[in-house]
């Protein structure tokens, strides 16, 4: 499973590393040197909707490991690097933890451990039962030689983004995070948001991802949302990419 979020949160992540080098390593101190964040992932299954919860760490310190608990304490999940440094862990969601059922509501403990001094970190995000609807792509055309994303808005959705991928799950193509009142989106080779020197080559297969963001209901403003996403609908189609 691919990384719903990559990206989200870099401009803030870039923020909270380079003003944390200089806290003192003292317990009331330590938990902001780690962000952490639940997030509760909607997608159709038989067109009905299933659930599953994804996991991110951003520290400011290298991790040697991470761990996540639930909010009942009767259920405990490691999580791996999400980066060479060690600043990033994450635990997303297979096919098969996706349910009919929302995962547990609740405050999630993270625990990382980073590599200086052995030291411990520890901190909570919770999960609500704020949930969106599905989302699925309206129409995939090709239209004054870009290609043409429309769907329909989705209610208490905040934000919306388009993705491609590779037939390898290589990240391509990134869009802008879009409004919440934005329902097309309209890229070629030549938009800004290509990821690698690689882009796409007319008649052949690539997956596109429509995701639909939800925030958490105090953090609405761009400068705050990025460590609180409370839900992300998404679904992918594997198109033919028929521009030059």
């Amino acid at each position: 499973m691919r990384n719903p979020l990559i990206g989200l949160f870099v401009a803030v992540l870039l923020v909270f590393t380079s003003c944390k080098d200089n806290d003192p390593l003292k317990p009331r101190t330590l938990s902001k040197r780690l962000k952490a964040e639940v997030v509760l992932m909607v997608k159709a299954k038989n067109e009905k909707p299933v659930y599953a919860a994804n996991f991110y760490m951003y520290c400011s310190m290298a991790m040697k490991q991470g761990k996540v608990t639930n909010p009942d304490n009767t259920s405990e999940l490691s999580m791996k690097k999400g980066d060479e440094k060690g600043m990033r862990c994450v635990r997303i969601a297979e096919d098969g933890d996706y349910t009919t059922k929302l995962p547990q509501l609740g405050k999630y403990q993270f625990q990382a451990n980073v590599t200086k001094k052995n030291i411990t970190i520890k901190n909570i995000d919770e999960l609500y039962g704020d949930k969106l609807g599905l989302i699925k792509p309206k129409a995939i055309a090709v239209n004054k030689d870009k290609l043409n994303v429309t769907w329909d808005l989705l209610k208490d959705a905040d934000a919306y983004r388009i993705k491609l991928f590779s037939s390898e799950g290589k990240l391509l193509f990134r869009s802008p995070v879009l409004k919440n009142k934005d329902k097309v989106f309209a890229f070629n080779k030549h938009s800004r948001g290509w990821m690698a020197v690689e882009k796409a080559t007319k008649g052949k297969k690539y997956k596109m991802e429509l995701s639909a963001i939800r925030f958490e209901k105090a953090f609405k403003t761009k400068s705050d949302r990025g460590f609180n996403v409370q839900c992300i609908s998404f679904c992918e189609k594997e198109i033919t990419w028929e521009l030059n």
